[in-house]
């Protein structure tokens, strides 16, 4: 059996059942590994080639004390 609580818990934080995916995410997963499936086909993984002038903190800190450049 099945019903809609109607306490006021319920009312205040109503959530939709079944929602529609972005279009970026059809055909992925949220957790791929459960569906025995890549890690490449989840919704969050980014290919690193996809951004090609990506650096991380770490180089970006590097950079600057080599440089000599403290932002100034």
């Amino acid at each position: 059996m099945t019903g809609v609580r109607h306490d006021p818990l319920a009312v205040a934080s109503r959530m939709l059942v079944e929602q529609d995916k972005p279009a970026n995410e059809v055909g992925k997963y949220m957790h791929p590994e459960a569906y025995g499936m890549p890690v490449t086909m989840g919704v969050d993984y980014h290919d690193e080639r996809e951004i090609p002038n990506k650096v991380s903190a770490r180089e970006m800190m590097s950079k600057t004390v080599r440089d000599g450049n403290d932002g100034e």
